[in-house]
């Protein structure tokens, strides 16, 4: 999923440090995975969740203003969009908020 994801990237003209890239794989991983036992998303094949969430949340990155030093995510979900921009914007403090205590404790 790796190359999927590069290429993807490569397409989309987003630029992504090799550590973001595992990042965000790592994530998708750990998602799905929790997502076996509770249900947080109805996405459950790796592939469209790259497509579906992971990409989908780093076409915002163009609207985060440079001058930007915090950020919230406020109805998150499984992470989205804000897990995503946090993972691939390091100098942001997010704040990710969501009222569904099985997506909290994700």
């Amino acid at each position: 999923m790796k190359e999927y994801l590069t290429t993807a990237l490569q397409k989309w003209n987003i630029s992504l440090e090799e550590k973001q890239i595992e990042a965000l794989l790592s994530y998708v991983s750990l998602l799905l995975e929790y997502n076996r036992h509770t249900n947080l998303t109805a996405i459950r094949e790796e592939k469209a969740v790259l497509e579906k969430h992971i990409l989908d949340s780093l076409l915002l990155q163009e609207f985060i203003p440079k001058e930007a030093k915090t950020a919230i995510d406020i109805g998150t979900g499984a992470g989205f969009p804000g897990m995503v921009l946090a993972i691939c914007n390091p100098h942001l403090q997010f704040t990710l908020m969501d009222s569904v205590g099985k997506k909290q404790n994700f």
